[in-house]
């Protein structure tokens, strides 16, 4: 009956647990990188939606293309993806009555550079008619 191992046993052991290791590690970057783009996805979100609400209790004159052009993020939105960048497009609508399409948008780079699909969202605005 032989005790102990061979060093070729051990080396077989080895290069197994090195493998496993390796795959592990990689899976756990991989998750991470998910877990940052799902991160700065929401951020994304919660800006655009805050934006819009605010956009939302504007009067039709705030609406303008001329002055939602100078949309600014948030201080925090700023701090979490400082390279975002935000956009308002606004159309104006043919027909009774008067409208406007609001189109507000982020983009970003993640950390190696690649644009990231933009978050956008859209709103319309209804002139209120004068009796």
């Amino acid at each position: 009956m032989r005790r102990g191992m061979t060093i070729a046993e051990l080396m077989v052991a080895l290069f197994i647990m090195t493998t496993a290791m390796v795959a592990i590690v990689q899976l756990l970057a991989a998750a991470a990188g998910q877990r940052r783009t799902v991160e700065e996805r929401r951020i994304a979100l919660a800006e655009v939606a805050n934006a819009a609400e605010r956009v939302a209790t504007l009067s039709w004159e705030e609406t303008s293309p001329e002055k939602l052009a100078t949309w600014k993020p948030s201080a925090e939105f700023t701090a979490a993806l400082p390279q975002a960048t935000c956009a308002a497009e606004v159309t104006e609508e043919s027909g009774p009555p008067a409208t406007r399409r609001i189109r507000l948008s982020v983009t970003w780079a993640n950390a190696v550079g690649q644009t990231r699909e933009p978050v956008t969202i859209a709103l319309w605005k209804f002139k209120e008619e004068q009796p």
